[in-house]
């Protein structure tokens, strides 16, 4: 009788294409984002320079940047199974928040 293996080499060969194909609209606003951050920390920079602190708005726009980074870069590397959100209302550490706690960080 032939027994059903299962195979992670076979399954990580065909979620990582699919993934890459759902990641490629995920890409485009991450370029478009490295421009606008490339900008914010420009702008905070020269604010730093003028007033002498940084402007919490800005940093807020670095965050929030750096936090989707890092969602879209959970998924692609198959640390989360959650498809990320574009989403700029708030930004979200659920995924950054599980991995902690996946390694016992506190």
């Amino acid at each position: 009788e032939h027994q059903a293996t299962s195979s992670r080499l076979g399954a990580l060969m065909t979620i990582i294409p699919i993934k890459v194909i759902l990641i490629i609209p995920h890409m485009v606003v991450l370029m478009i984002m490295g421009i606008v951050l490339w900008f914010a920390a420009a702008i905070g920079v020269l604010a730093v320079l003028i007033n002498g602190r940084y402007p919490h708005k800005i940093s807020e726009i670095i965050k929030t940047i750096f936090t989707y980074h890092q969602e879209v870069g959970f998924y692609i590397l198959c640390l989360t199974d959650k498809y990320p959100s574009i989403s700029w209302k708030k930004p979200s550490n659920g995924m950054i928040d599980q991995l902690k706690n996946a390694v016992n960080i506190g």
